[in-house]
C-alpha cells in the first residue's frame, strides 16, 4: 500500500483551491457571445497611400521597373485578418452575419533616415506607423474594446535590399499582433 505523505497532500489541495477560484480562463478571452467579426478595410488619415517608395540609393546598376502600387490600408487590413485567423476563435464573417465588426486606421506615418553614405544616399531608413483600431459589437453597438496610438518604428535596410515597403508591412504585422493581443485586455 502507498503512503501519501501529508505535506504534499496539503500542497496538493491548497494548489487546487487557490486554482479554482482565481477565474482564470485557458484561450483568447472574449466575450461569450461573440463568434464572428468583420475586418472593415482600413482607414487612412495620412496622405501616405502606398507602401511604395523610391530610395535615392544610386546602385550603378539599373532599377527594376517599379511593381504595382499596393494601398498600405489593403496590407493592414490583410495582416489584421491572418492574426484574427491564426489566433483567435473568431469567424471572419459579411457585416451582416458577424456578431462584432473591427475598424482600423492609419493615423500617422512618419519616415526617417537613419543612416546615410558619404554621398547622402539612404542606407537605413525606418518606418514609424501609427494605427488606431475599435472593435464593437454589431448588435448593440456597445464597444468592446479600443486602442489608439498603436505604434511599430521599423527599420529597413537599403543595401540589404530592404525597403520602405519592406518595412512598412513588417509594421503592419507587429501591430495586427497588437490588436489582438488589446482586443482580449479587458477580460
Amino acid at each position: 500500500m502507498m503512503r501519501i505523505r501529508p505535506l504534499c497532500l496539503m500542497t496538493a489541495c491548497v494548489a487546487l483551491a487557490a486554482g479554482a477560484g482565481c477565474g482564470y480562463r485557458a484561450g483568447f478571452l472574449i466575450p461569450p457571445d461573440v463568434r464572428s467579426v468583420h475586418i472593415e478595410v482600413a482607414a487612412n488619415e495620412t496622405f501616405w497611400r502606398e507602401a511604395t517608395k523610391t530610395d535615392n540609393l544610386d546602385t550603378g546598376a539599373a532599377l527594376p521597373a517599379p511593381r504595382p502600387a499596393y494601398p498600405m490600408v489593403a496590407d493592414l487590413t490583410e495582416a489584421i485578418q491572418r492574426e484574427v485567423m491564426r489566433r483567435t476563435p473568431l469567424k471572419i464573417s459579411h457585416t451582416s452575419d458577424a456578431d462584432s465588426v473591427l475598424s482600423a486606421t492609419i493615423t500617422d506615418v512618419n519616415l526617417r533616415a537613419r543612416r546615410r553614405d558619404g554621398a547622402d544616399n539612404l542606407v537605413v531608413g525606418e518606418v514609424d506607423l501609427s494605427v488606431d483600431f475599435v472593435w464593437t459589437d454589431r448588435r448593440s453597438g456597445r464597444v468592446i474594446a479600443q486602442r489608439t496610438g498603436i505604434r511599430r518604428p521599423t527599420e529597413y535596410y537599403v543595401r540589404q535590399g530592404e525597403t520602405f515597403t519592406t518595412a512598412a508591412r513588417r509594421s503592419m504585422d507587429y501591430i495586427a499582433e497588437m490588436i489582438v493581443e488589446a482586443m482580449q485586455e479587458g477580460f
